[in-house]
């Protein structure tokens, strides 16, 4: 991120400096010459965001972190849904991976489910099939970020894999 859309801007700025409006016509170049979608546009902002609070951890910057009212730009694109593996990427996956590694992944192959979700999986999740005929049932309600667990990410997201 730092040497892609970062470092030609920053380098010769001086962190005590930097004010909003500055962060905000950043923000706007870097979409317009590179393109890219708003959640890398968010990733960029959290980041820059990121350096103002060590800068002000470490004593190199007094004051409101800047980036807070910088925006993301209106026009930058939305990201394209993601793509998931095919079976024959995952079916090699698997046959390098050890265990508990290879159940994870084979977990998140088969589920469809987010990191977080996969994060906040427990024994009481899963519903064990009621004869030889059925499948059991895995139970996703909850979601993980970073150590902060909370519903799902969206309503529509709220579902029971069987």
């Amino acid at each position: 991120m730092w040497s892609d859309y970062l470092e030609g801007r920053c380098k010769s700025e001086w962190l005590r400096e930097v004010k909003t409006h500055h962060l905000q016509s950043w923000l706007e170049e870097i979409a317009r010459e590179h393109a890219i979608s708003k959640t890398t546009l968010k990733h960029v902002k959290n980041y820059l965001s990121g350096v103002f609070r060590h800068a002000a951890q470490q004593g190199y910057f007094d004051g409101a972190n800047p980036v807070k009212l910088a925006e993301v730009p209106a026009f930058a694109p939305n990201g394209a849904e993601a793509k998931p593996y095919s079976r024959e990427k995952i079916a090699a996956m698997l046959k390098v991976l050890s265990e508990p590694s290879a159940t994870a992944v084979d977990t998140a192959a088969f589920t469809g489910l987010r990191l977080g979700e996969l994060r906040r999986l427990t024994w009481e999740s899963f519903e064990p099939a009621q004869d030889e005929k059925s499948l059991g049932s895995l139970n996703v309600t909850r979601s993980v970020w970073r150590s902060t667990v909370g519903d799902r990410k969206t309503a529509k997201s709220e579902w029971m894999i069987r």
